[in-house]
């Protein structure tokens, strides 16, 4: 499928059933957190340590003093259509996507797993219909501050970076903040929380950027 028919598949079903389409949830589980880590390292770029990231996320919620009120699910080899039917069937609090991204959007995989560039407005249209579903999006790629700037329209928290960031401490800024929120950090403290870390270890955390809204106008505020 292409991104665009998924769109306005979406788009007819929310339109048609309402509520009907949501997700049914048991009692026990009504309460935990779903954390949805989607990972994209297409054949042909850089290769990146997806896997250590992820690891290392789980861990830190291992470890954490809330760690039975969070649920990590994993989708990798991602490709656009199993980014927006997952986050559609799933509906997580937090999105966490780690790949390789541009100024112009993220790479996500094609069918035949090669660099594949999704662009701002395709990820801003998805997002617009699950509006205030996702409370926190965390775009662990380079050059991603303009998208998380586009989508705190529907999203009440977006963290992107300034310029182009290494694998390293793009992991190590995951694990420090999921163990911030596994502690039970909000999401703005657990961000100063995970940069501050980096920038007093000499790491850049300073490229790391948490955009909201900051009114219900609309305005958006980045730190």
């Amino acid at each position: 499928f292409a991104i665009q028919e998924v769109l306005v598949a979406l788009k007819t079903e929310l339109e048609l059933s309402g509520n009907e389409g949501m997700l049914v949830v048991d009692e026990e589980d009504a309460d935990r957190t779903d954390i949805l880590f989607i990972a994209a390292n297409p054949l042909g770029n850089g290769q990146l340590n997806l896997d250590r990231e992820v690891e290392d996320i789980e861990n830190s919620l291992l470890r954490a003093k809330l760690r039975d009120q969070f649920t990590l699910h994993r989708l990798v080899a991602t490709r656009p259509e199993d980014f927006l039917l997952r986050i559609r069937s799933l509906r997580p609090e937090f999105v966490h996507f780690s790949g390789h991204g541009e100024k112009e959007g993220i790479y996500m995989l094609d069918e035949y797993e090669q660099l594949m560039l999704v662009g701002h407005g395709e990820i801003e249209a998805f997002f617009k219909l699950q509006k205030d579903l996702v409370r926190c999006v965390v775009l662990n790629a380079c050059f991603s501050e303009s998208l998380a700037r586009q989508l705190c329209q529907y999203v009440k928290y977006v963290i992107g970076t300034m310029e182009r960031v290494a694998d390293q401490d793009a992991i190590e800024f995951s694990k420090l903040f999921y163990a911030a929120v596994g502690e039970g950090d909000d999401i703005p403290m657990a961000f100063k929380v995970a940069r501050l870390n980096l920038m007093v270890n000499s790491r850049p955390g300073g490229i790391f950027r948490m955009c909201c809204r900051a009114d219900e106008n609309g305005g958006i505020e980045c730190v």
